[in-house]
C-alpha cells in the first residue's frame, strides 16, 4: 500500500487562540501528523516516516524494510511507534521499536519477530503495544512495553495480537484479539493486563481501537458472519454500525464530548472488492470517497467541529498496475501526501494526531 511520497501541496490549518496574562490572543496553529510507510521499487528502499503538516519526516534510511504505524505528540517530543528490519545472527529479523523525536529505541532483540503497533504517552511514560512472533507466523504473543519494560498480555500458546493502546489514570488499557482452541479470534481488551472477553468465539472478531471516557470503555472492530460487520462494544456490549449486508471494517475510535466516531471502510456493493473511506459519527456514515476506486480510513481525530481522518486510496489511472497512496481528509476534503506520477511505488498512512503548538 502504496506509492512514492513527495508533498505536491500547503495545508492551510486552522488557527486556535489562547490569551495571555495580559488579555491578548495568542494563535497556537493546530498541527497535523501522519505516520505510515513509503517503499520505493525504483531504489528497492522501505522508510518508515511520518508528516507534519504535509512536510515528509524519515525515520529510517530505507536500507532495510520499516514501517511507522502509530504517532502521538508529548508537548515539543514526537513519538512514533513501528518496526524495522535489522540484520542479526540467523538473518534480517523485524525489530519493534520507537522514536522520540527521530531517534530509534529498540523494544526488541531481534532474537524473534516483533512489531510495535500503537503508542501513548503519558507524562514521562512511554507505553507501546505490539507482538512477538513464538512460532513465526504461526503463534504470536500480545504485548506492552512501559518505558521499555514488557509486559505480557498472553502467554503465547495461542495467537494473538495487541493492537492499540491507551492510557486513562493509572490504567493501561490494550484492545487486540487472541485465538481460542477452536482457533477463532477473539476480540478483546486488557484492563492492567487482566482480559475481557468481547466476543463469544462463535465468529472471528478482532478488536482494532481503545478509547476511555471516565468509568466507560470504548472499543472499536469488526465480526464476521456471512459478511464482515463495523462495530464497537461500549463496557463489553456490542452495537453494530452496519447492518450486515456488505462488508465492513472498523480501524479506528475517537471519542469528543458525547459523540462516538469510528472510522474504516465498506464495501461499495454486497459482493464486491471495492472498499469506500468512510467514518461514523454516532453511527451515522460519512463517505469520503466514491466506488470508482478502492479506499479505506485507517485513523481518526477530531478537533472542535472538524474531523480528521487518514488512510489509502488507489491512484485514479486508467490502466497498469497501480497502488495505494497516502490520503488524509479534513471532513470531506481530501489531501494527497504523495507524488501522483509514481505509481509503482508504494505509500500507506495508519495514524493521524492532531497537536496545539
Amino acid at each position: 500500500m502504496r506509492k512514492n511520497c513527495y508533498i505536491i501541496i500547503c495545508l492551510c490549518l486552522p488557527i486556535f487562540y489562547s490569551c495571555n496574562k495580559n488579555g491578548e490572543n495568542i494563535s497556537k496553529p493546530l498541527h497535523v501528523y501522519i505516520a505510515g510507510y513509503v517503499h520505493e521499487y525504483a531504489g528497492q528502499k522501505q522508510f518508515a516516516r511520518y508528516w507534519k503538516d504535509g512536510v515528509a519526516v524519515n525515520l529510517t534510511d530505507g536500507s532495510k524494510p520499516a514501517m511507522a504505524s502509530s504517532i502521538v505528540v508529548s508537548g515539543n517530543d514526537v513519538y512514533v511507534a513501528g518496526w524495522e528490519l535489522e540484520s542479526t545472527g540467523s538473518g534480517d529479523t523485524a525489530v519493534a521499536k520507537y522514536w522520540k523525536n527521530g531517534n530509534a529505541v529498540s523494544l526488541t532483540d531481534g532474537s524473534k519477530i516483533a512489531y510495535a503497533t500503537s503508542i501513548a504517552v503519558s507524562g514521562s511514560d512511554v507505553y507501546v503495544a505490539g507482538y512477538e512472533w513464538v512460532i513465526p507466523f504461526t503463534i504470536a504473543a500480545a504485548k506492552y512495553w512501559k518505558n521499555e519494560i514488557i509486559v505480557n498480555l498472553t502467554d503465547g500458546t495461542k495467537d494473538s495480537r495487541a493492537e492499540s493502546i491507551t492510557v486513562s489514570g493509572n490504567d493501561v488499557y490494550v484492545a487486540g484479539w487472541e485465538r481460542n482452541g477452536s482457533g477463532r479470534t477473539v476480540a478483546k481488551y486488557w484492563k492492567n493486563g487482566i482480559a475481557v472477553n468481547l466476543s463469544d468465539g462463535s465468529r472471528d472478531a478482532c478488536a482494532t481501537s481503545v478509547a476511555v471516557s471516565g468509568n466507560d470503555v470504548y472499543v472499536a472492530g469488526f465480526q464476521y458472519s456471512t459478511s464482515v460487520t463495523a462495530k464497537y462494544w461500549k463496557n463489553g456490549n456490542p452495537v453494530d454500525i452496519t447492518d450486515g449486508t456488505k462488508t465492513a471494517f472498523a480501524y479506528s475510535l475517537v471519542l469528543s464530548e458525547n459523540d462516538i466516531y469510528t472510522a474504516g471502510s465498506e464495501w461499495a456493493r454486497t459482493f464486491n472488492f471495492v472498499e469506500v473511506a468512510r467514518y461514523w459519527k454516532n453511527g451515522i456514515a460519512v463517505s469520503l470517497t466514491d466506488s470508482s476506486r478502492s479506499s479505506a480510513v485507517t485513523s481518526i481525530a477530531v478537533s472542535g467541529n472538524d474531523v480528521y481522518t487518514t488512510g489509502w486510496q488507489y491512484h485514479p489511472v486508467t490502466s497498469g498496475p497501480t497502488s495505494p497512496v497516502v490520503m488524509y481528509w479534513k471532513n470531506k476534503d481530501a489531501v494527497n501526501l504523495s507524488d501522483s506520477t509514481g505509481v509503482l511505488n508504494t505509500c500507506q498512512a495508519f495514524s493521524i494526531f492532531l497537536a496545539e503548538q
